[in-house]
């Protein structure tokens, strides 16, 4: 982990990259309602579709890129207070269970973050029917999304979500 990018900012890029994995997923569930649509019925589809995915997912990817990208460019040449190098160590035997808290919540982002670089990665699961394989991993993604929820309403004291 980067001892120069700080754990708030990569906590909320990793919260991005599973809101735009949510909104593929949303996107491609609605294209199966145009499966059986003809003529101008299908054309209106499209557009009704085409319209989802660019506000649902290609221009918050496009802003999320830019974003990442400043970001990156205006990290220190210097460790950073508060970076992911540190957040990512186990806590000590003396933590808090504040801190204990803060420290799953890192992990489970993590998690969030593999399921979706995963997700990306393999191409296959752009198409309008998925295999169960597929399909599990979307389930684990949102099992993932119940286990944050709770630590959420848990420990709201905790897990502030704010942006950074």
């Amino acid at each position: 982990m980067s001892p120069f990018f700080k754990r708030a900012k990569y906590e909320l890029f990793a919260l991005h990259h599973v809101q735009m994995l949510v909104w593929l997923q949303r996107v491609q569930s609605g294209m199966q309602q145009g499966v059986n649509k003809v003529g101008p019925e299908l054309q209106q589809f499209v557009l009704q579709i085409s319209h989802a995915a660019r506000v649902l997912l290609f221009q918050p990817m496009l802003l999320h890129g830019v974003q990442v990208i400043r970001y990156v460019h205006s990290l220190p040449n210097e460790e950073t207070p508060g970076s992911m190098r540190q957040a990512m160590l186990y806590p000590a035997e003396s933590a808090t269970d504040a801190d204990r808290v803060e420290w799953l919540q890192l992990n489970l982002l993590l998690q969030f973050q593999t399921v979706y670089r995963d997700a990306l990665c393999n191409t296959s699961i752009y198409q309008m029917t998925y295999s169960s394989g597929e399909a599990n991993l979307f389930q684990g993604f949102l099992r993932l999304e119940e286990i944050y929820t709770h630590l959420i309403g848990r420990f709201p004291a905790c897990c502030p979500l704010t942006e950074q």
